[in-house]
């Protein structure tokens, strides 16, 4: 297995840092008892476990600095992780750095490449992830409210919803099935309170998909932010079974207790 999944280098991989590193440099590994100190800074080391998956291996972490991943296919420090497949060959170098390995059944020339990037930022000393259009798309598990914008992809169960919006606020809820089909429902801010998402044959848009909630989710337009905002579950605090998961198709901060999940790989970060 080219990944490495051992991780046993951890303590020559910090003293490596260390010699690279100016004292001055604003990625300086924290020294007990100079936390006070201006040379030094700390930053936070992003773990990745990976809690499902059919191939990688359940309970593993993936350690993450801001010079990239720990052990890496790739071995470049520029502060990008890159997840993804590639074929082994012995002419071309690894252009990831951990191996996504799909399933066989869903195999074909979309999941070479990358599949998504982790990345630091040095001014927010924050991560940020990213899908980058290969395999099956990475989506965040919502915990909280969702302020939806134009042309915003969330997937329920096994179906694709994409909203969109228009200068008047009118929201277009397009439900694209396995099949490709699709099915479209428009609203303004004035015809519903709430409007319902499930397979309950009452909900407003009723999506026939054995993985929903009866009730899944909900979009209410907020009149005082003038914004249509999209909530798990009933909206009253009862939340789905499955979830609603978001895609990223914009970098978006990393957060303590996220899941995300990438092709048919589940992970949760903390720092």
């Amino acid at each position: 297995i080219p990944n490495n999944n051992e991780h046993n280098n951890n303590n020559n991989e910090e003293q490596k840092l260390k010699e690279q590193l100016h004292p001055l440099h604003p990625f300086i590994l924290s020294t007990p008892g100079k936390e006070n100190d201006t040379n030094y800074h700390t930053y936070p080391l992003l773990l990745l476990e990976i809690i499902n998956s059919w191939m990688l291996p359940k309970g593993l972490t993936l350690k993450i600095n801001p010079f990239g991943l720990e052990n890496s296919l790739r071995s470049v420090k520029d502060g990008i992780t890159y997840f993804g497949f590639q074929e082994e060959t012995e002419t071309i170098p690894y252009y990831v750095d951990y191996l996504i390995i799909p399933d066989e059944q869903d195999y074909d020339d979309k999941f070479i490449g990358r599949h998504f990037q982790i990345s630091f930022e040095n001014a927010s000393n924050k991560y940020y992830i990213k899908d980058l259009g290969y395999g099956l798309g990475t989506f965040i598990k919502m915990m909280v409210d969702l302020k939806i914008s134009d042309k915003h992809l969330i997937k329920i169960g096994d179906t694709d919803v994409v909203f969109s919006l228009s200068e008047d606020n009118e929201i277009k809820i397009t439900v694209v099935s396995d099949n490709d089909n699709f099915d479209e429902y428009e609203y303004t801010p004035g015809d519903k309170e709430m409007i319902s998402i499930g397979r309950d044959i009452d909900c407003d848009v009723c999506i026939e998909d054995n993985m929903l909630s009866r009730l899944h989710c909900v979009v209410k337009f907020n009149k005082e932010e003038e914004c249509w905002e999209l909530k798990d579950g009933n909206g009253f605090g009862k939340k789905s079974t499955n979830g609603t998961w978001v895609y990223v198709n914009e970098s978006t901060m990393i957060e303590e207790g996220m899941i995300f999940k990438a092709n048919h790989n589940l992970f949760t970060c903390s720092f």
